[in-house]
């Protein structure tokens, strides 16, 4: 093999189960994963790498977009980290309970102009993955990621009620949710799979707030707090283009074997 060849990874997919883990020539798992898009990314949370525990207990999920957002383990946390469960993929595992996970505010998090995010999740119950906003009801300055509703802002979303949940419950089976915001024409668009689901208009910007990003947890403590695994988290604070979406739609999709 030549010297340019052994510098070169591998493309090489270990299957386990469900989930692809790229691996490099001497067959260990590389954590040097690059995006396809990279740029205006302000939060990278995966649950292949950056698992700070306690045992099986989650301390903080380390951040790879590289502003320093990691995640942490509210006092007291039962979420734990799972290797090779049903969906065959490593995951962090809420189990309904207060427990949540807490990223320090950053401006940039706020869907205030242009946001855009990714989820590779199971779940069993539960209205919230990640919410903005420390506080109730419906908020202009909040946003939100829901399993039936898809992504909520300034207090606009989905109406499930009415016409059914996004994404059914499963917890042996993982789903991809793709959201983008274009704060210019006040839309989101909401994916499974990387297929349209539905498209809601007449959403505003959100107002600035300088809440953490809680993740796992609804509202404070009202309940609806997440039951399922989280694998991967992704947050962009700009509206990807089709083909940019696409392409980590297909990234993801190819990595947890969806």
């Amino acid at each position: 093999m030549s010297t340019i060849s052994r510098t070169l990874l591998l493309l090489v997919a270990l299957m386990t189960v469900g989930c692809v883990i790229a691996v490099d020539e001497q067959g260990q798992q590389n954590d040097d994963e690059v995006l396809p898009v990279t740029d205006n990314l302000q939060l990278w949370l995966s649950a292949d790498d950056g698992i700070v525990a306690t045992g099986s207990l989650v301390e903080t999920w380390m951040d790879k977009s590289g502003y320093g957002n990691h995640a942490i383990a509210s006092l007291g946390s039962d979420i734990t980290f799972v290797e090779n469960q049903a969906t065959g993929c490593n995951a962090v595992r809420f189990t309904g309970s207060d427990s949540s996970l807490m990223v320090h505010h950053s401006d940039q998090l706020n869907a205030d102009s242009a946001f855009t995010a990714f989820v590779v999740f199971s779940y069993d119950s539960g209205f919230r993955i990640a919410q903005k906003k420390n506080g109730y009801g419906a908020s202009s300055d909040a946003w939100f990621l829901s399993p039936q509703q898809g992504l909520s802002i300034s207090g606009v979303w989905y109406d499930d009620k009415k016409n059914g949940w996004l994404f059914e419950p499963s917890t042996d089976s993982l789903h991809l949710m793709s959201c983008t915001f274009n704060g210019q024409e006040k839309t989101v668009s909401i994916y499974g799979n990387g297929q349209l689901l539905v498209t809601i208009e007449g959403v505003q910007p959100q107002e600035a707030n300088e809440d953490p990003l809680y993740i796992g947890r609804r509202n404070a403590s009202t309940g609806g707090n997440l039951a399922g695994d989280i694998a991967e988290i992704i947050i962009y604070n700009a509206t990807l283009s089709e083909e940019q979406r696409v392409s980590i739609e297909d990234y993801l999709m190819t990595k947890y074997g969806l």
